[in-house]
């Protein structure tokens, strides 16, 4: 089985509007955290500081529990945590929850 290699285009005559020196350092375009659990605290604090200082862009949740869906039953042992951040479920399904975080935004 063959690969196909894509063209190779040179850059050395190529002109940029701001130039960063990254000689020595490792340079990436962004890292995913497969086992990302943020959905409750993208409602907590949408600026998502702690994955972004990390370099990680992209976020493969819900494998270790999921956001929805959420009854009285599922809520109940979570009732301590969610009135510590006094985060109130105002979802039952993955529609409602993702209609949420649009409202709420992220930053």
């Amino acid at each position: 089985m063959a690969i196909a290699s894509l063209p190779s285009e040179k850059l050395d005559s190529a002109h940029a509007k701001r130039v960063i020196d990254a000689k020595g350092l490792v340079v990436s375009p962004g890292f995913i955290d497969m086992l990302g659990q943020s959905e409750a605290s993208l409602l907590i604090d949408n600026r998502s500081l702690s994955k972004l200082t990390q370099g990680i862009t992209t976020e493969i949740t819900g494998e270790g529990g999921s956001i929805a869906p959420q009854t009285e039953l599922t809520l109940k042992p979570l009732q301590p945590v969610l009135d510590h951040y006094k985060l109130q479920v105002d979802w039952a399904t993955l529609d409602g929850y993702f209609k949420r975080l649009e409202k709420t935004g992220t930053r």
